[in-house]
């Protein structure tokens, strides 16, 4: 067996391929020369899954770590959310990040962070979604300490608008806060995070009726 990674040097972002027994140890790049830690399983950076290469891990959630990623087929840059393997006993946590992962493919809206693909693949089970290079509502709330009102009133007209969508297809958000409004480079703001979605057509009930489920602050 073989493990199939893809270079971390920025300059390089090559695949390679080296035995699975070597996972955990430095390699270098066929490419470039670049040294790599290979992945071990706990370890993901420049793992490969399906088509696409973890680069560096931006940011980690209660069911999953977030990588940075390319498109091994058309280089373009992508995050990848990885479901943390230590919940895999856990129907509720794979029921939800099932369930995002089938509402991020298929919600499609200017004001939502775009899905790509899902699937699992070396062990790991993954959504490949758009990738937001700005920072977060509650990030520039930090920053700002506050926001021009137009600005405030641009955000929540956009994320009105991506909720109205989503409900044309039966689904609630139901973790609507500062940081789950993204931002790109552009400016382009975009609501995140569906882990915690509900359909209201579903057979399947990942939470009791009687439960609360979101962050309290906002709710």
């Amino acid at each position: 067996m073989s493990i199939q990674i893809v270079c971390t040097n920025p300059s390089c972002h090559q695949p390679s391929e080296f035995p699975a027994s070597s996972g955990g140890r430095k390699v270098i790049c066929d490419h470039c020369g670049h040294e790599m830690v290979l992945p071990d399983g706990k370890r993901l950076d420049g793992l490969i899954l399906d088509n696409y290469g973890l680069l560096c891990r931006v940011g980690v959630g209660a069911m999953g770590q977030v990588y940075e990623g390319r498109d091994m087929a058309t280089g373009q840059r992508i995050a990848i959310k990885v479901f943390h393997q230590d919940l895999a006993a856990d129907t509720v946590m794979i029921g939800r990040f099932e369930r995002e992962a089938r509402v991020a493919v298929t919600l499609k809206h200017p004001y939502i962070v775009e899905g790509y693909a899902a699937g699992q693949d070396a062990g790991q089970t993954y959504i490949a979604m758009e990738f937001m290079d700005g920072e977060n509502a509650l990030e520039r709330l930090r920053r700002k300490g506050s926001l021009p009102p137009k600005d405030a009133i641009a955000i929540a007209a956009s994320v009105a608008d991506a909720l109205a969508h989503a409900r044309r297809y039966g689904i609630v958000h139901r973790d609507v806060k500062p940081a789950n409004i993204l931002t790109n480079s552009q400016g382009m703001i975009k609501l995140a995070d569906l882990g915690i979605v509900r359909v209201e057509d579903s057979q399947t009930m990942l939470t009791m009726s009687d439960n609360m489920t979101g962050t309290p602050l906002y709710m």
